[in-house]
């Protein structure tokens, strides 16, 4: 006689709204839901009862990141990228490091700190600050570091992403301001 075998447990679905959020898609059409909330506000694990972004993230990121490198840009990552796995900044578990300011001028919001745990991702998108505490002149906007540039200076470079990128992709970024 046999042992009664235990059921298997099936990795759980991935929903659009949600692999929209993990891959920077477009939303699918239709009326906003609960899961469009939760996936914008609840992002971190153990923040409701269900697996948030960050759950999803753990599970399939590495694989998002290397179709990423592949279908749209090296050099660049995705924003869950940025949110969960970027390096963190004074040891912050939701801080990432910002890009490097190389030029410009103007005071980021972020610049003034203090940085709070809870509200990084509405102060730096992408490693780059969103608002600022001084207007930023426009003959002489504000210019960080590139994504490649980052990566490649914290070693974040996947195996042949470099020989795919150009100088074109170190070359550093002009940020559009927005006052807050």
């Amino acid at each position: 006689m046999s042992k009664p075998r235990r059921p298997r447990v099936r990795a759980p679905q991935v929903s659009e709204v949600m692999w929209a959020h993990l891959t920077d898609a477009p939303l699918p059409d239709g009326p906003d839901t609960w899961e469009t909330f939760a996936c914008d506000y609840f992002r971190w694990s153990g923040e409701l009862a269900s697996p948030g972004v960050e759950d999803y993230w753990r599970e399939y990121g590495a694989a998002i990141v290397e179709d990423w490198i592949e279908e749209r840009r090296p050099g660049t990552r995705p924003s869950c990228w940025w949110e969960f796995d970027a390096p963190r900044w004074q040891g912050h578990r939701r801080v990432p490091e910002p890009r490097l300011q190389v030029g410009g001028s103007g005071v980021s919001r972020w610049q003034l700190g203090p940085v709070h745990d809870f509200d990084p991702y509405h102060n730096l998108r992408y490693g780059l600050p969103r608002w600022w505490a001084t207007n930023p002149t426009s003959c002489y906007p504000p210019h960080f570091e590139s994504e490649a540039a980052y990566l490649d200076r914290h070693g974040l470079l996947l195996p042949g992403e470099r020989e795919r990128l150009t100088e074109a992709d170190f070359a550093p970024v002009e940020v559009r301001c927005e006052r807050g």
